[in-house]
C-alpha cells in the first residue's frame, strides 16, 4: 500500500469537503463562519478569525457589507490540496 500524501494542515479547522463546497459556491461563506463560532466560540485559536467574521456578519448594518465579509471568509479558506 502506498503511503498517504501528507495534507497541509488547515489553520481554521475546516475539512476538505467543506472547503470544496465553499470554493465551488455550494456553501455560503457565512456557513463556515457560523459553524466555527457555534462550535468553538472564540476559544479555539484555529477558528478565532472565522468566529470574529461571524460576529461581523451580525453587525453588517453598522460596518462591512456582506460581500466584503464573504470575500474575507473565502480568503481564509486556502485552496484544497491537489487531489482532494
Amino acid at each position: 500500500m502506498a503511503p498517504r500524501k501528507p495534507t497541509r494542515p488547515r489553520p481554521h479547522g475546516l475539512d476538505s469537503p467543506t472547503l470544496r463546497r465553499l470554493l465551488q459556491g455550494e456553501l455560503s461563506p457565512r456557513a463556515p463562519a457560523f459553524w466555527a463560532h457555534r462550535s468553538h466560540g472564540h476559544e479555539l485559536p484555529l477558528t478565532e478569525r472565522l468566529a470574529e467574521l461571524d460576529d461581523a456578519y451580525d453587525l453588517t448594518e453598522y460596518g462591512a457589507t456582506v460581500a466584503e465579509l464573504d470575500a474575507e471568509v473565502t480568503a481564509e479558506a486556502p485552496p484544497p490540496a491537489a487531489g482532494s
